[in-house]
């Protein structure tokens, strides 16, 4: 159970679960995808459409009838009505929980309540049902599956045991490896060109970064500085606010949403991809993708970011946003990386397969949980 089909909602959790998805079926797994909303993907088998309401009713009647041996869920507002289904069921036809019940996989990609409190601005009564809902999730769980240490310890805050919570880093889809590996643009002269893609939620730290870029004047190590921003989300019109205030449409253009192959070309022809997040990142998926198109990455190193980074995880490459010198020097480091560099970052992020990761999920049915 994923949230949407990636082909119509962009976003780290759908391009997730689609990679997990094609890494389940190259390994030889019958694998039924569910999501809500809008469905354009032929893989995709089922959907739930309507009010939340109605959406959650449907995944739980799905669960009722579910004959797999192993589910798998991603979003605790479609995966905790799912396993109520499933448990539901099992309390009908008197078979036990533990036994004739499939094994349960649950995916923590973050405290849902916590981001959205965050996004308000606030603690507000649906933040708090959220976090309910994340602790319920969890607690559902056969196996956990997080993409960081940073979000295991937060896993188990929440009230995963430790025992059953998994690190599993994601995957690279193969479109990112398309290229030859060569950047396009030019290193030695001319606009140096960032590229930021991220869900436009302040967390993600947008406004920061190009505050600190409009210290620099748009200019590090004495070239001129450009960024593309690529997604969706609530604080785009604030985004394109600042941009227009600012003047500073020239020097930053707003995108939302790409298709993929615009979206591989747009990071493959930049000097640098820029992850500014502030606070709750798991992993940054967009890092090991950028890299995999030899792109180095730059960013806070909040959260998962420094695990997603691998050795690069250090100054200069990691700034503090708060600190335009350091961001200018983390750009200037990025430009100034060598072929021989960017070709380590590439094979780093061919290390990060998606049949390796559907292997090591694989491998924990294995297990009695």
């Amino acid at each position: 159970m994923g949230k949407d089909d990636p082909s119509v909602v962009h976003g780290g959790l759908n391009t997730y679960v689609a990679g997990l998805v094609s890494g389940l079926r190259e390994r030889g797994a019958a694998v039924a995808w569910l999501v809500s909303g809008e469905v354009s993907a032929a893989s995709v088998v089922s959907a739930a459409r309507g009010t939340t309401l109605m959406r959650a009713a449907q995944f739980f009647a799905k669960g009722f009838v579910c004959s797999d041996n192993i589910v798998n869920t991603h979003f605790p507002l479609y995966g905790v009505p799912f396993l109520l289904g499933v448990r539901a069921r099992d309390v009908v036809s008197a078979r036990s929980w533990r036994g004739a019940s499939p094994q349960r996989i649950v995916h923590f990609h973050g405290p849902w309540g916590e981001e959205s409190a965050v996004a308000q601005g606030r603690r507000s009564f649906s933040s708090m049902v959220k976090s309910a809902m994340d602790r319920l999730h969890l607690k559902m769980g056969g196996h956990v599956v997080v993409l960081s240490r940073t979000f295991r310890s937060r896993a188990i805050e929440l009230g995963a045991l430790p025992e059953r919570v998994n690190v599993i880093p994601p995957g690279v889809a193969p479109v990112w490896f398309d290229g030859n590996g060569e950047r396009p643009c030019e290193r030695g002269s001319g606009t140096v060109r960032l590229v930021c893609v991220r869900r436009l939620t302040r967390r993600m730290g947008h406004v920061g970064l190009l505050s600190a870029l409009d210290d620099l004047s748009f200019r590090a190590g004495g070239r001129d500085i450009s960024i593309d921003i690529v997604g969706t989300g609530d604080l785009e019109p604030e985004l394109r606010q600042w941009v227009e205030d600012h003047d500073a449409s020239a020097r930053v253009v707003i995108h939302g949403a790409l298709n993929q192959v615009d979206l591989v070309a747009l990071v493959a022809g930049a000097h640098a991809s820029v992850v500014p997040t502030t606070e709750l990142e798991g992993f940054g998926l967009v890092v090991i993708e950028s890299m995999a198109t030899s792109v180095p990455v730059i960013s806070t190193g909040q959260g998962g970011l420094g695990e997603a980074m691998g050795p690069w995880a250090r100054e200069p490459f990691v700034f503090d946003i708060a600190d335009t010198k350091s961001l200018e020097r983390a750009i200037v480091a990025a430009v100034d990386l060598d072929s021989r560099q960017l070709g380590e970052m590439r094979d780093y992020a061919r290390s990060h397969a998606w049949p390796a990761v559907a292997e090591s999920i694989k491998a924990l049915t294995r297990v009695v949980a």
